[in-house]
């Protein structure tokens, strides 16, 4: 392997480890369902890809490549949809109406 290969490879991996982290912080810092909801799909998306194409540089072109890569294609196409069916859920049937408040903008006087 070359050495620039090898680096690049790990500064994805690592690009990644920090997106997990900064994912982890939003769901725990932030206050609404649907901003947590936003910040595991985000950090879940994104940490995945980066982790992806780290894997992918360092293992090269061959056939686990291309499975690892589809795979993270079902991942990417699911975890959108999951979360989006899962924050209308959230919005729809909200009693206290916190969702609603959230989301709607407010008028302009």
């Amino acid at each position: 392997m070359q050495v620039i290969q090898i680096i690049s490879g790990v500064l994805f991996l690592t690009a990644g480890i920090i997106m997990s982290g900064i994912s982890i912080f939003g769901v725990f810092k932030f206050k609404y369902v649907l901003n947590r909801m936003h910040a595991a799909a985000i950090g879940d998306t994104a940490a995945f890809g980066l982790f992806t194409i780290g894997i992918l540089i360092l293992r090269g072109p061959s056939m686990i490549s291309l499975k690892i890569l589809l795979i993270w294609l079902l991942l990417w196409s699911g975890s959108a949809v999951a979360s989006h069916m899962l924050c209308q859920m959230e919005y729809y049937t909200d009693e206290k109406g916190v969702a609603k408040n959230c989301v709607e903008e407010k008028e302009v006087e």
